[in-house]
């Protein structure tokens, strides 16, 4: 019998503030049960740092330029298939609330179902503004101070993360046990800011208690200059600083219990009607730097912080509970491995790899490297979203970032974990450099990025650089 799967994913979320990964605030106890439960990957990483590309790789499994949605509030290609199509056409029942951001009519959505959902359960955005009164819509998604949050004491089933909630627990009361298996999408917009949640969930943590990041300063020497422009920006038009970033962490904090409360519903839900016949998946989008660096958000750069995503895999008689992984992994990967674990063969192009392996076995390796693009933030943006390309290779130590109109970037992940020191040109770095540099040209080749070119070949560091482009 196939399995059922609930895929459950979160919006601009810190891996290392899950409890599971290190976290010392203790904001995300059903997410920690779900690690201990099944298995953690402790090396996934975004196809892309920003939403609406991002997505597009978890739902098309393909590269962000190959799905169409390769920056912020562009849709994908009509000729893109998604999770939704592919597994409706081998019989499972399928389903989608929450965040969608992948029809290129801004953040909130169309209000229109996507292709493979069905329009019966559809609630983006759009649907949850239009299911509030003015005075509730400014409320409940305003935007406030952790004063007026607390002050306001917003009713649990104001925020769409309750809603959304609400609609996934219906769905699988209603769909477990059937003969058909189900695939259920939960996506939250939280924590992503505003942050908006209930005011218990600010007592969570004590903001005093809040440490900010040790790289708040960094003078960021040897980096790329649009990293210093970028933490320029922040600085000033944000006011980052010590007691900014507390503050804006606490807020983060409150709005990731409050989320982590609501996952916990839905695997109750699970646990409840389908436990042994479903697999949870968790993710997120992409990362928050939270002050790393001296910058807050997302966008173009490769640091660790903002690439790297949680990603937890419950499949009962498979994963053994509390297991953890080293294996790499992509959010383009979803979909193979879904497919691999329900036994289903589909000729949709897919550029991710199955991970069953490593369900299988967490010391097994499926992949030997991660690829991660970024082209621009999003249409209507200019200063950290202006056109600043980039193609990253990560490998089980390194990380080489190409930034095509600046410094490149070398990271040893094991002596530097924190990407203090760029060694790009550093003499004893060369030869993986240099290693590195050729796969991450044969993989735009490999996956026809349509910004390749000898730019990226050609680096001031590389000498007799490979000449792999040709004209026919």
């Amino acid at each position: 019998m196939r399995p059922n799967f609930v895929i459950i994913m979160c919006d601009q979320q810190l891996r290392e503030h899950l409890g599971c990964y290190g976290s010392p605030y203790g904001v995300t106890p059903n997410l920690d049960r779900l690690a201990a439960e099944g298995l953690a990957f402790d090396n996934a990483y975004t196809a892309s740092p920003v939403c609406t590309p991002a997505r597009g790789a978890i739902f098309t499994g393909r590269t962000p330029h190959m799905s169409g949605a390769y920056i912020n509030e562009l849709p994908l290609y009509e000729t893109v298939n998604t999770m939704g199509e592919i597994f409706a056409r081998h019989g499972y029942r399928t389903g989608y609330v929450g965040k969608w951001h992948l029809d290129g009519a801004g953040y909130m959505g169309s209000g229109r179902a996507a292709r493979g959902f069905p329009d019966s359960l559809w609630y983006d955005g759009q649907r949850y503004l239009d299911s509030l009164s003015p005075e509730e819509r400014e409320l409940g998604y305003g935007g406030c101070s952790n004063e007026t949050l607390r002050e306001r004491d917003l009713p649990d089933d104001l925020c769409w993360a309750t809603r959304s909630s609400n609609r996934a627990v219906d769905f699988i009361g209603r769909h477990a046990g059937k003969d058909d298996p189900f695939l259920l999408v939960v996506s939250y917009d939280e924590p992503h800011p505003p942050g908006i949640c209930p005011a218990r969930f600010l007592d969570a943590v004590r903001e005093a208690d809040v440490a900010v990041p040790d790289s708040l300063c960094d003078a960021l020497e040897g980096k790329p200059a649009t990293h210093r422009k970028w933490q320029a920006a922040d600085v000033s038009q944000y006011g980052v600083n010590a007691e900014s970033m507390r503050e804006g962490i606490y807020r983060y904090l409150a709005c990731n219990a409050y989320v982590d409360s609501e996952i916990g519903r839905v695997l109750d839900a699970v646990d409840t009607n389908c436990r042994n016949e479903t697999i949870v998946i968790y993710t997120t989008d992409h990362g928050d730097f939270m002050g790393q660096f001296g910058f807050t958000g997302k966008g173009a750069a490769m640091y660790e912080a903002i690439t790297g995503v949680p990603l937890l895999v419950r499949a009962p008689g498979r994963t053994r509970p509390g297991s953890r992984t080293k294996a790499l992994a992509s959010t383009m990967d979803f979909i193979p491995t879904m497919l691999g674990l329900a036994g289903l063969s589909d000729d949709t192009p897919l550029d991710g790899t199955s991970l069953v392996a490593a369900l299988d076995d967490p010391a097994a390796t499926p992949r030997e490297e991660v690829f991660i693009e970024f082209n621009r933030y999003g249409i209507t943006q200019s200063v950290t979203g202006g056109f600043w390309p980039i193609r990253c290779i990560r490998t089980a130590r390194w990380k080489l970032a190409i930034n095509c109109f600046d410094t490149d970037e070398l990271y040893d992940l094991e002596t530097d974990p924190g990407e203090l020191r760029n060694r790009i040109n550093d003499p004893a770095c060369a030869a993986i450099r240099d290693e590195l540099h050729d796969r991450l040209l044969q993989h735009l080749d490999r996956v026809q990025d349509p910004l390749r070119g000898d730019c990226w070949a050609a680096r001031p560091w590389r000498t007799n650089p490979p000449i792999h482009f040709t004209i026919a």
